[in-house]
């Protein structure tokens, strides 16, 4: 009976904790949600026109750099695209909480 009676005495504070984690969650969820991640996709239309720059002056290497540079930004933009996903995910599943 007395360990019923200290968890019901309880209670208020877990309750307020789990109030004050619940507000925490949902303002790093909204952060997520202001993630600068789309700008890798905004940065593979310029890299491919400096391939192209690079291409009329038969500069090899910098074409190879430029290259790389450009599957590397290719990769960025398609994780950023799954983790956009994800955290809308995450965000539809949290607010049914």
């Amino acid at each position: 009976m007395t360990s019923k009676a200290d968890q019901v005495v309880k209670f208020p504070d877990l309750i307020k904790d789990r109030e004050n984690i619940h507000r925490d969650m949902e303002k790093k969820i909204e952060e997520f949600q202001h993630n600068k991640l789309h700008l890798y996709h905004e940065l593979i239309r310029p890299v491919d026109a400096l391939i192209n720059i690079s291409n009329s002056f038969e500069n090899h290497e910098l074409t190879i750099s430029l290259t790389e540079l450009l599957k590397n930004f290719k990769k960025a933009d398609q994780l950023a695209k799954e983790l956009f996903n994800l955290d809308t995910k995450i965000k539809e599943h949290f607010e049914r909480l």
